[in-house]
């Protein structure tokens, strides 16, 4: 799947450190929603989410 730039994208996400231990979650929450290419999430997720 590729998210084209100016679209909004959800999704749901779990956050781990290099141990395995859950620094933060969307789990029991509402998912994260961002506009791709806007620079609002981390670059390197934001690139890869672009596909």
């Amino acid at each position: 799947m590729q998210i084209g730039e100016r679209t909004v994208a959800t999704f749901h996400y779990t956050l781990t450190d290099a141990t395995g231990k859950v620094i933060d979650s969307s789990d029991g929450r509402a998912p994260l929603s961002y506009l791709q290419g806007a620079g609002n999430i981390v670059p390197g997720l934001e690139k890869e989410m672009a596909g």
